[in-house]
């Protein structure tokens, strides 16, 4: 048992930092209400349409704003004062939030409104992901950064968690108006937890007079020509394209496929969720880069048997527990690959890389969900779902062979950066 507690001494050295400890419990509130606002969201479009296209569209519209942003916001995090970057993005989630339940509480809801606040949502999220993620960093010193990364998502999938369930009670209970409420609220909470923290000062990037574009180009040649961070980045992609999507499209499978409406998306989605806290949890528990890559390689063949045997059951407990290891597999290859990017990337880079990370990790799938969407209006839900986890696994077996080529830029043993 002391074994077990040693284990997380990094994660109680990291938490001994009064701006991570802030910041954290802070995000631990607006993360549960992001989720409550998730699974409303869901299940009001799923009312609404009863439609496979909508959800992934609904889904592209949060997610693929990030593919136009993320590299502009690479460039912001890179040049400009990371907290306030967030505190002026969590003012424009307030808005949202805050006009997004007005028009379900007094309002006739379209799903075409819907689909352009989440719309804004995502623009927002694109700006403001790269100077959190970056953020991080800064509250604490480089040993603890690992574990400060793995207890950023802890936070995020105890919200996975806890969130889907409170908004469960809320949505069958009173509707999803005062789900949408309690998210604006929550965002408030944010925005004064980073008022009080006072993050390090970052190095800030110098324009070299080429211009933001230049600037940006520069931030891809780099990870395409970096022997390890592009491979990772690229296995991200792919992963997140053909597998990840599932999770957009929970509630036509908690209703379609078992009949079990907005109760039976609380309980996948909390599954889905506490598979990806214990990865959260084991993750942060190592406190080290060795042994990573093989980590995230081997996620993505867990992450691919998760939705295969999520899509192949009739048996909804089974389902649950499907959707439970699905997420143990997504967070650990995310934190994984978040975790060699960030020990291994060049500072002035930092930013611009993270920017890349970002996008691929929003863009992918938000394109999967919107096709595999369509494509469920004509097929069902089995065809796409089970085609895109068999397309994981062969992602899966080609890249595991170039584990060894990977470890050898992105772990201790070796640490060259680049050509």
């Amino acid at each position: 048992m002391s074994d077990r507690f040693a284990r997380l001494g990094p994660v109680r050295r990291a938490l001994g930092s009064r701006d991570l400890a802030i910041y954290t419990s802070a995000s631990a509130f607006f993360m549960n209400g992001v989720w409550i606002h998730w699974l409303a969201l869901g299940w009001l479009t799923w009312e609404l349409t009863h439609s496979g296209f909508w959800l992934g569209a609904i889904a592209f519209a949060f997610l693929f704003p990030a593919v136009v942003i993320t590299p502009f916001a690479g460039v912001i995090a890179d040049r400009f004062d990371r907290r306030n970057v967030l505190i002026s993005c969590q003012a424009g989630n307030f808005v949202l939030a805050a006009t997004l339940w007005i028009l379900v509480a007094f309002g006739q809801p379209r799903v075409e409104a819907l689909f352009v606040i989440e719309l804004g949502f995502g623009f927002v999220a694109g700006l403001g992901q790269l100077a959190r993620l970056a953020l991080v960093a800064s509250l604490v010193c480089r040993e603890d950064m690992p574990a400060a990364v793995a207890i950023s998502s802890i936070n995020f999938n105890l919200a996975r968690f806890i969130g889907p369930a409170i908004a469960g009670v809320i949505v069958t209970t009173y509707g999803v108006a005062p789900a949408f409420a309690v998210h604006a609220v929550t965002v408030l909470v944010i925005i004064a937890g980073l008022w009080l923290i006072k993050p390090a000062r970052q190095p800030v990037s110098v324009p070299d007079g080429n211009g933001l574009v230049a600037q940006i180009v520069d931030g891809f040649r780099y990870v395409a020509r970096h022997r390890g961070i592009g491979p990772l980045i690229l296995l991200l992609f792919l992963s997140s394209l053909f597998a990840r999507p599932v999770l957009e499209l929970l509630p036509a499978v908690a209703d379609a496929v078992f009949d079990r409406g907005a109760v039976g998306l609380a309980w996948l989605t909390s599954a889905a969720g506490f598979g990806a806290m214990i990865g959260s949890v084991w993750m942060a528990g190592r406190g080290r880069t060795e042994g990573l890559t093989e980590i995230v390689i081997t996620s993505s063949l867990i992450l691919g048997t998760g939705v295969i045997l999520l899509m192949a059951t009739g048996l909804f407990p089974i389902a649950v527990a499907a959707a439970a290891v699905t997420g143990f597999a997504m967070i650990v290859g995310t934190i994984g690959t978040q975790v060699m990017i960030q020990g291994t990337v060049a500072e002035e880079y930092r930013g611009r890389v993270l920017g890349l990370f970002g996008m691929v990790f929003r863009a992918a799938p938000a394109l999967g969900a919107l096709a595999m969407g369509w494509l469920s209006d004509f097929y069902g839900l089995h065809l796409p779902l089970m085609i895109g986890a068999g397309l994981c696994l062969v992602v899966w077996l080609v890249v595991r062979r170039r584990g060894p080529a990977i470890r050898a830029f992105t772990e201790p043993a070796a640490q060259p950066v680049a050509e």
